[in-house]
């Protein structure tokens, strides 16, 4: 740790073992580039196995260019958290609200999109409200 950065922790409020890229944080950084994108091919097989319509193939190809500028996101944004750079918090903040977006281009099929604003909405309004809040992020961002 620099010593700029150890005069920061003796400064504030907050233990030094909050600092880095652990807990709950780590979780989202693995939920963000692993398990979602996971989670969203499985998607695309059940929308798959739905049958053969206009609208489904227009969800499938939504979803799949979806996973593809996300996983962009979700890469330079864990790039930036591991280098303690703020901008991996701003670029996180931003997958998620990309994600909300998404789901509302996906009412094409209104139950697939209303399942889906549900969903994703929870989501980012739990792991907003934890980027906002947590002593974590506050150390290690200096926010």
């Amino acid at each position: 740790m620099s010593d700029s950065r150890a005069s920061q922790i003796a400064t504030s409020s907050i233990p030094e073992n909050y600092y880095g890229v652990k807990g709950w944080l780590l979780f989202f950084v693995i939920s963000m580039t692993i398990l979602s994108p996971l989670y969203n091919v499985y998607e695309l097989i059940q929308i798959s196995a739905l049958g053969s319509s206009s609208e489904l193939e227009v969800v499938s190809g939504i979803i799949f260019f979806a996973i593809i500028i996300s996983e962009i996101i979700a890469i330079v944004s864990t790039v930036h958290i591991f280098k303690k750079n703020p901008k991996g918090i701003k670029l996180a903040k931003a997958y998620l609200l990309f994600w909300i977006a998404v789901s509302f281009l996906l009412l094409i099929v209104p139950l697939i999109g209303f399942v889906s604003i549900i969903r994703n909405s929870i989501v980012a309004f739990i792991w907003l409200k934890y980027f906002n809040k947590s002593k974590r992020v506050k150390a290690t961002f200096n926010f």
